[in-house]
């Protein structure tokens, strides 16, 4: 009996997983992939080598890089930056937002601070920070966690605002603390928008993380990039950007997307 169960639950889950696989969400994103990769060979064959390295030439140098110490000595600090200064953003983001979403005094005083941040170019951030904390992790993981942060931080109050008053109102009437709100009202409403802030928090990362390794560190993908730059390495280039696409696929689709379908799934 149980063997069937079993044989019957993992037909489901097959069943299940290949439509999702062969659906035309997949289909037409499979073929916006070829298109991407045609298009990149077009301009290789067209161009120069020394501008645009072609996709096989590409995909040659990442191989040598995995097949080399640059595996261990850039990919993964890069790694660790990203998912150290994204959780960091994340968190602060959520948590003020949340106290600014309750309090609207808290709201105005963090208004300018918001703003000043989502105005000032990164670049100025780097060099800011290279002054105040010198060149290494510490210096990468306090930009990109200051300029992800607004981002959530935004996101997380205009979800408590879209929040129904007639559902706050009941709650005033059942006498809802203030946890019970959070838990039961807000949190649920949040979700939508935030979810969409961290797909944006998540690539943007990875793009500040980069940038500030290639103006101030000594390792990490940015300074591999750096260093090819200056070499006129375009394939190995070419693979640090690869590369760096690869880190938000792995970000995106076994982290917050798996994550996201389960706050869907808790929300419901």
């Amino acid at each position: 009996m149980k063997k069937k169960l079993l044989k019957s639950y993992l037909k489901t889950k097959v069943s299940k997983y290949k439509e999702k696989l062969f659906s035309h969400a997949t289909l037409f994103t499979f073929l916006g992939v070829i298109l991407l990769f045609f298009f990149w060979q077009v301009a290789s064959v067209l161009m120069h080598s020394l501008i645009i390295a072609s996709p096989k030439d590409t995909l040659i140098a990442l191989y040598r890089m995995f097949d080399t110490e640059f595996f261990h000595e850039h990919f993964w600090v890069s790694l660790k930056r990203i998912f150290i200064g994204v959780s960091i953003g994340a968190v602060a983001g959520f948590v003020l937002g949340i106290i600014a979403g309750l309090y609207e005094n808290v709201k105005n005083l963090l208004e300018p601070f918001r703003w000043v941040l989502m105005s000032i170019p990164a670049v100025v951030v780097v060099v800011m920070a290279m002054l105040w904390f010198g060149m290494g992790t510490s210096m990468v993981v306090f930009i990109t966690s200051l300029l992800l942060s607004p981002i959530v931080y935004v996101n997380t109050i205009k979800g408590m605002e879209m929040t129904d008053d007639k559902i706050l109102e009941m709650a005033e009437i059942y006498r809802f603390s203030l946890w019970m709100k959070l838990k039961n009202i807000y949190v649920p409403a949040i979700i939508a928008p935030l979810s969409a802030a961290m797909a944006i928090v998540m690539g943007n990362g990875v793009r500040v993380v980069i940038l500030s390794e290639v103006l101030g560190t000594n390792e990490g993908i940015g300074y591999a990039l750096s260093s090819a730059r200056t070499n006129l390495q375009v394939p190995e280039l070419f693979a640090c950007v690869f590369l760096s696409l690869i880190i938000v696929g792995l970000f995106e689709y076994l982290m917050l997307r798996p994550a996201q379908n389960y706050l869907l799934k808790w929300k419901t």
